[in-house]
């Protein structure tokens, strides 16, 4: 199976994203079990189980099942690549910021909920989700890597995951990915709101900053 998508540019996937949903092209993807792997990733709240494939331009589909952890837990991280996401079901809080010679600052922190969607294209760009209530559904387009590291933690390689924990996952994405309505044609932010300066500096404190890379 030839597994190709048009890519509109390296920095913005967004298009793309959108086109793989509506045309049909992910629900014929999945219908290929033999190209999915999966991965499990817990060194850091929230726990994210992972199934991804390849794609023939050089490009990468995620579907993460994240989830929820305590407010003050959820990973400040960075990419190594471009991404754009759609939440498929459930519900997230997104924050969204940046670090500096101070430390970490949170300019944004948003509730994504279902056919909600947004892309990162700056290798700077530093954000977390948090799952609410219960377990949140996404599915993310990644492209390839910029050709500076990240500037997050590397985590540990991750356990893959086994032949019983592929099949829960593709039971659980198999209903959700059989997609009735178009994706909306914009970025859908609800319940924007100030991030609170203390909850900020708690994070900063607990977690480390350097320049490695990392994949989450």
């Amino acid at each position: 199976m030839t597994n190709t998508i048009p890519i509109v540019s390296h920095h913005s996937l967004l298009p793309a994203l959108h086109d793989l949903v509506n045309s049909g092209a992910l629900g014929r993807l999945w219908a290929d079990e033999g190209v999915w792997k999966g991965l499990d990733i817990d060194y850091h709240p929230p726990h994210v189980e992972r199934l991804y494939t390849d794609l023939d331009n050089g490009t990468r589909v995620m579907l993460h099942r994240l989830h929820p952890c305590a407010p003050d837990k959820a990973l400040w991280h960075t990419h190594p690549w471009p991404c754009a996401v759609l939440v498929l079901a459930g519900k997230y809080e997104h924050s969204t910021g940046f670090v500096d010679r101070h430390g970490l600052h949170c300019n944004a922190r948003s509730e994504l909920v279902a056919g909600s969607s947004y892309e990162i294209v700056d290798p700077l760009a530093w954000h977390a989700v948090r799952p609410i209530d219960a377990p949140a559904y996404s599915v993310m387009l990644v492209g390839k890597p910029w050709p500076t590291k990240s500037a997050a933690p590397k985590p540990a390689p991750q356990r893959p995951l086994d032949a019983a924990e592929v099949e829960d996952l593709r039971r659980c994405f198999g209903d959700l990915l059989v997609w009735t309505r178009p994706m909306p044609a914009v970025v859908d932010f609800a319940k924007q709101t100030p991030y609170e300066t203390d909850a900020v500096e708690a994070i900063a404190a607990s977690q480390r900053f350097d320049t490695e890379e990392t994949e989450v």
